[in-house]
């Protein structure tokens, strides 16, 4: 490698004798204030749709168990204001409340939020059976839920008045459609159910349910402004009065207990009663029965029933084994009308005589509107299926699980 020369060995060492003010890099030229003519100013980043943010978010939910969904749906309003609220949406639009405490902290976070969040609750589920709410934050949560649909009650029967006398001409009260009321003890004749027959002051309200010890369920329906009683479940009871509670509701006559447009029944017959059997037969815009665990001494109380229901589509009956002329009886008893059959009586029609009485049966229906007829066994059923063709109609059977027809 060479050597510098003289002339350059001489400027380095002036260059290292300089004062250090002299050894500066001058600055650089300033930059124009104004900037180019081809230069475009920044722009923001282009707002996203609403419903593209809202399929972002319904997509990265899917699948998740509640908690994550709420993790991701906080990260997610991070992002922007839009983001925010399509989030808040998703997070509050099922609330559930099983406490007094509870009930405070989501009465205040509705009431003092920016964002109202209240507006966002579309399933709203409280839980008092123990503790009983305070008027003021139940007036608080009732006010800012103005967008309700569904509401969920469970508690006591004192709660339960309150929750309902609460609920009374308030944005949730005007909002909700569907009410569901379970009452978590079992009511004895001396409580006052009256409370409930407000509902109907509700103008959206169209269904609403009212359960009564998991043994009594009263569900009514909106018709030509009103609601009235159109699906009724009497069940098992293994303590307490349900059957006093029904006796009562027959005797006050209630409109927890209006027959005249109940459309389904699904009754555990040895539990009603002469005076309620009576006001169920009275029920003639019945379309769908179902009768189960009736005993051999009911079935002239069923074949009244029967004879009482001109609209009858489907009946379905559970219950002790028949003589050949119960059997007989319940065949001649049940109307013109129905659709479908589910007779499950024991061994009835395993013996020959009520086998005839069914084949018989099924003849004389070959043009009415039977279309199906099950007969359940232990580890079988006998499926009978109408094939209506130009020509007539025939019955085909089937036994399910051994998978053979054959035609009848």
């Amino acid at each position: 490698m060479s050597e510098p020369g003289p002339s350059a060995r001489r400027e380095r060492r002036q260059a290292v004798n300089l004062p250090r003010a002299a050894r500066r890099v001058p600055p650089p030229p300033p930059m124009p204030l104004e900037p180019p003519e081809n230069t475009a100013p920044l722009k923001p980043a282009p707002k996203l749709p609403a419903e593209l943010i809202q399929s972002i978010v319904d997509y990265a939910c899917e699948d998740l168990q509640p908690s994550a969904e709420r993790k991701t749906c906080r990260n997610l309003a991070l992002i922007g204001r839009d983001w925010r609220e399509i989030a808040q949406r998703r997070i509050f639009r099922e609330v559930a409340i099983a406490s007094t405490d509870t009930l405070a902290r989501a009465a205040a976070i509705f009431s003092n939020s920016p964002c109202a969040v209240g507006r966002f609750v579309r399933d709203l589920a409280l839980h008092l059976t123990l503790e009983e709410p305070r008027q003021e934050d139940l007036a608080q949560l009732y006010e800012t839920c103005n967008g309700l649909s569904s509401l969920n009650l469970t508690a006591n029967h004192e709660n339960m008045c309150t929750l309902v006398s609460s609920l009374l001409s308030t944005p949730a009260g005007r909002a909700v459609g569907v009410m569901r009321l379970r009452l978590a003890e079992y009511t004895t004749p001396a409580v006052d159910l009256s409370i409930f027959d407000e509902l109907n002051s509700l103008p959206n309200l169209t269904r609403w349910q009212t359960v009564i010890a998991d043994a009594l369920t009263l569900s009514n329906s909106r018709i030509n402004g009103h609601l009235f009683l159109t699906q009724l479940y009497i069940g098992f009871a293994p303590v307490g009065d349900v059957e006093r509670v029904t006796r009562r509701l027959v005797k006050h006559g209630t409109p927890h207990w209006d027959l005249s447009e109940l459309r389904a029944g699904d009754l555990c017959f040895w539990r009603l009663g002469k005076q309620v059997i009576q006001a169920i037969r009275a029920a003639s815009s019945i379309t769908s029965l179902r009768i189960f665990d009736c005993r051999r001494g009911d079935i002239d109380d069923i074949c009244d029933i029967l004879n009482a229901y001109p609209v009858l589509e489907n009946f379905d009956i559970e219950g002790e084994m028949l003589s050949t002329n119960e059997t007989q009886q319940l065949f001649e008893a049940i109307p013109r009308s129905l659709i479908t059959a589910n007779l499950e009586l024991g061994g009835t029609f395993k013996t020959d005589t009520n086998r005839q009485l069914l084949h018989n049966f099924l003849q004389m229906r070959k043009s009415a509107a039977l279309r199906r007829v099950r007969l359940p066994f232990l580890r079988c059923a006998d499926l009978w299926t109408k094939d209506v063709r130009p020509d007539g109609s025939i019955w085909k059977h089937a036994r399910i699980q051994e998978y053979s027809t054959t035609d009848g």
